[in-house]
């Protein structure tokens, strides 16, 4: 680790050691700073995993390797023990299970997706030994930059494929059918790799989830499986932890993360999804999939502007998602996966998605003398944490926006036949006050709310349009944190 998080963990006393050696031959120090995938402070962290991976096995133990970006839930060892032959059990970046009995998954799955070297256990065996130090001779190499997860994948599939990937065959990879060159050991669904040298089991997505199996397709609700260790892949920086915050698997954030001077939190609306859905081909659904969230962003921007006007903390939506976030390559590849990601077989449309999905939510808040004023935000499930005071979830005052057209004095008309939504906030608790007319200025809205000033809980049961006292900085500030997001050009 380097010397800033070594100093860290040494005052909280957590346990560790820093990977330094001021030896000339030794691997340089960690680099600080820029951890991106693939600069050089990413690729200098591969070659010291690598070096300690070794050095532990050289002290005749067996190694769990686990990034820090995992969440342990349960104890895994019983697991792997019940898989005494592996030399090598290791996480999958695969995003559909091939078997439903918590068992290994189909070695084939190799064929189409790395092992991840983020979650794995090594067995201290010669064999094993020697795959680590061909992988760490290979890193060292002078010349172009390696990715360790990259080259170790390679090794492991020398011999393993009778139809390995060459940079000739352009076959859609999740189409082709690897064949293996030695049948799986027994019926453990063990595999042999490293030119028959080394044991490989693929461990269950079941239980050792990909970010996209457990945080997009949420398979472990469908399947009412506890996870062992959660793995936040396919997600970069921050947005780890934003999705770690709303599976309320984060647990690191001091006592004012949950008291904030007010909460707002918004009734996202939806489209109904049209009655030919199923039979939709991919380039239809992805068009009333953007239709849908440039609605879902309008009626976004419209509470991220209420939150600032008033000085709340906006609780960002849950959107709803009819394709994948990724869903440009599902159109790349091939259009029968029908805007999914490549290979989520299993992944159900449409479903909710995180707001990282949708936006650069990072850049709600940042610079704000560059992009306008700051929207502060929290996570979807920030009302269900068990860490948030009661105080919170008993007092909600509703907010209702008339829609377009509705003059205030209809009000009582219009709420009669509005149904309550608001599901985690018992009928009791809640208190319908205030309403708001469909087109509001930002010192209209607070002094139309200035008697809600001290209320906990703002839920806003209507959007309609907002003008900003600067409107040019605040379209800065969304445009900010939508781009690259949705403002690209479809086909």
């Amino acid at each position: 680790m380097d010397n800033i998080t070594a100093d860290a963990l040494a005052k909280v006393g957590a346990q560790h050691f820093a990977m330094f050696d001021e030896t000339p031959s030794a691997i340089t120090d960690l680099l600080a700073g820029d951890l991106t995938f693939m600069s050089a402070g990413f690729l200098s962290i591969g070659q010291h995993k690598i070096a300690l991976i070794k050095a532990i096995l050289n002290c005749r133990v067996d190694l769990i390797v686990s990034d820090i970006d995992t969440v342990w839930l349960e104890n895994p060892l019983p697991y792997f023990a019940e898989y005494p032959d592996a030399d090598v059990l290791a996480s999958t970046d695969s995003v559909a299970p091939t078997c439903d009995d918590n068992g290994l998954e189909n070695p084939s799955t190799i064929g189409r997706y790395d092992l991840n070297v983020g979650l794995m256990l090594l067995r201290h065996r010669k064999n094993v030994t020697h795959l680590v130090e061909e992988w760490q001779h290979l890193l060292l190499q002078p010349g172009m930059p390696l990715w360790d997860q990259a080259e170790f994948n390679r090794l492991i599939k020398v011999g393993m494929f009778e139809n390995d990937i060459s940079w000739w065959d352009h076959t859609d990879r999740w189409e082709r059918q690897y064949r293996l060159l030695l049948p799986a050991l027994s019926s453990s669904r063990l595999v042999r790799g490293f030119n028959d040298s080394v044991s490989v089991g693929v461990l269950p997505l079941s239980l050792f989830p990909s970010g996209h199996v457990y945080f997009t397709q949420k398979l472990h609700e469908k399947t009412q499986t506890r996870p062992c260790i959660v793995h936040a892949t396919y997600a970069e920086g921050m947005l780890k932890r934003h999705r770690l915050r709303e599976a309320q698997l984060w647990l690191s954030d001091a006592a004012d993360y949950y008291t904030p001077a007010g909460l707002l939190v918004l009734d996202l609306g939806q489209l109904e999804a049209p009655a030919d859905w199923e039979r939709l081909p991919s380039k239809d659904r992805v068009q009333f999939h953007m239709k849908n969230m440039a609605m879902q962003l309008t009626q976004f921007w419209y509470a991220a502007g209420v939150a600032v006007a008033l000085s709340r903390v906006l609780i960002l939506p849950l959107f709803i998602c009819y394709c994948d976030e990724l869903w440009h390559q599902s159109l790349e590849v091939s259009p029968h996966w029908l805007c999914r990601y490549p290979g989520a077989e299993r992944q159900i449309l449409p479903f909710q998605c995180s707001a990282d999905e949708v936006l650069n939510y990072p850049k709600l808040d940042d610079l704000p003398s560059q992009h306008g004023a700051a929207v502060h935000y929290r996570e979807s499930t920030l009302m269900k944490s068990p860490k948030l005071p009661e105080i919170f979830k008993a007092d909600i005052i509703r907010v209702h926006v008339l829609p377009e057209g509705f003059q205030i004095e209809e009000q009582q008309e219009h709420l009669a036949d509005k149904p309550d939504q608001a599901e985690h906030v018992p009928a009791e608790q809640q208190i319908v006050e205030p309403v708001l007319p469909w087109k509001v200025s930002e010192d209209d809205l607070c002094s139309r709310l200035a008697d809600y000033g001290s209320r906990h809980v703002l839920y806003l049961t209507g959007t309609g349009r907002i003008a900003m006292n600067d409107d040019r900085q605040w379209e800065r500030r969304m445009s900010h944190a939508t781009r690259d997001r949705w403002q690209y050009t479809l086909f």
